[in-house]
Order: C-alpha cells, then structure tokens, then sequence
C-alpha cells in the first residue's frame, strides 16, 4: 500500500498523479508511453530519430559544399600552374562528393570543367563564346572537342 501524504489515506497499488506531484498533461504523456498503443510510441520515436537523421543529414551537405568550393580553388590554382591532370583530379573529387551527398556544385563553378572528360577548362584548355541569337553561353573543350551551352536571358526592363 502507498499512502499519499497530500490526501492522508492509502491508494491501492497504483500511485496517482497528484500524489508524485506532476502535472497531469505531463503525467497523461507518460501514461500514453507507457499503456498507450505501441503505433503512439512508434510514431514518437520516428519522428525524433527523423529530425535528428535530417539535421545530421543538413550538416553533412553543408560541410559537403564548403569541400568542393575548397577543390575548385585547389583546381583553379593547378590549372594556373600547368598541372592539368591534377586540375582534372580535383574536379573529379568534388563531382563525386557532390553525388555522394547529394549536393549541386555552385552556379560558379558548372562553366569552369568540361561535363564530360572533367577537365578544369582555362583560356588553354576550352573556348568561352557568347551566341546572342540562342542566348546561350558557349564553352567547347579543347580536350576532348565537346561543346556545351549554358542558356542566359537578359533581366526584364522595369518601368
């Protein structure tokens, strides 16, 4: 038997909420974890490890974004330096972090490799044109004679 000090008398084998002092929404909460039906607690605990898998997952693609950022300018300099393969070996490292953690590589850097041999593309090594009849941006690799168009439009006038 447990008595309750707050009434005097003696409850049967169960304690009630008023006599451990909790609330009673924090006490029906624990009710429903404890008795409550199994898809309650399922539920629950689906949704905290989702928030959590989310935010792990947030973070992962932030650190994955500041790694080809940091590739790019490894390449930019490589290239610079006449150190083509190495160049090369940079943008594939960040094409495959990208892929891997499902991460965009910036709009900056989508003109500066080839999509296709990922070589990094220099005055040397690819030919920047402007078509202004497509709007298109055109950059051809040297290396492998590859030709791809990047559109643009021009911002609308406002009056």
């Amino acid at each position: 038997m447990v008595t309750c000090k707050a009434r005097g008398t003696a409850s049967g084998s169960s304690i009630s909420a008023f006599c451990l002092g909790l609330d009673l929404t924090v006490f029906s909460i624990l009710r429903r974890l404890i008795y409550g039906p199994p898809e309650y607690l399922n539920a629950l605990v689906q949704s905290f490890f989702t928030m959590a898998f989310k935010k792990e997952k947030r973070d992962q693609q932030d650190i994955a974004l500041e790694r080809i950022r940091r590739l790019f300018s490894l390449a930019g300099g490589e290239a610079k330096a006449g150190e083509s393969e190495l160049a090369q070996s940079h943008v594939l490292l960040a094409r495959s972090v990208g892929t891997r953690y499902n991460v965009r590589i910036p709009r900056e850097f989508r003109f500066k490799y080839c999509k296709y041999c990922s070589s990094y593309l220099t005055a040397e090594t690819g030919r920047f044109r402007l078509n202004s009849k497509e709007r298109t941006v055109e950059v051809k690799c040297l290396k492998c004679g590859r030709i791809m168009k990047f559109s643009y439009r021009r911002p609308k006038r406002v009056l």
